[in-house]
Formats: structure tokens, sequence, C-alpha cells
């Protein structure tokens, strides 16, 4: 990836997570293609987003906001989901996905 494309993944990146306050982190490398679709669209239905993301770029997005404190989380597969009004829902919405596919999704943090 070129250092221009890198640095416009960033921006985008403090665009979306810079001024929320919580987001959860996920290891979605478990599910086929077909069921993390499925839970994007459960997800999106309570105005929640799930972004699958590199840890060195989004290390460097969350420097000096308040999910800062998410770093060390930052490690292996990360996907995180973040949504304004629906946080609440999320962890919720993702252990009813995660019965019904009969497979864990882990929450790093």
């Amino acid at each position: 990836m070129s250092r221009v494309l890198k640095n416009i993944v960033i921006e985008e990146l403090r665009r979306d997570l810079g001024t929320l306050e919580a987001c959860l982190l996920l290891d979605t490398s478990t599910l086929r293609v077909e069921e993390e679709r499925e839970l994007r669209s459960r997800l999106r239905r309570e105005n929640i987003r799930l972004r699958r993301v590199k840890n060195t770029l989004a290390w460097k997005a969350l420097e000096g906001s308040p999910l800062s404190r998410m770093k060390p989380y930052l490690a292996g597969p990360t996907t995180v989901a973040y949504g304004i009004e629906g946080v609440f829902a999320l962890p919720r919405t993702v252990a009813d996905f995660s019965r019904k596919v009969n497979k864990r999704i882990p929450i790093k943090g």
C-alpha cells in the first residue's frame, strides 16, 4: 500500500472513529464471507458499522483520540464495530448472531 493511500485510510479512520467515546474490537476471522455479510446487515439495522482495519493504520489514526486506550488490543485480525446511537445494542447483537451461526466471535476490547 502506498504512503498516499495509507494517509487517506488514516484520515478516514480519524474522521469515523476520532469523535467516538466507545467502540468494540472484534476478531471476525472465523466467519465465512456470507456470515460476516449477515452480521454487517444486522448491525447496520442498529446504526452500527463494521470496518476491518490494518492495526498499524488504526494505531496511527487513534493517536490523541478518546479511543487511544484501545491501542493495546490492536493485534491480530481486527474489525472495529462503531456507531453513535446503537453502541449499546452491539454486544447483544454480536452475541445473538454468534449463537445463530454457532461460532465464537472474540471481543478483543
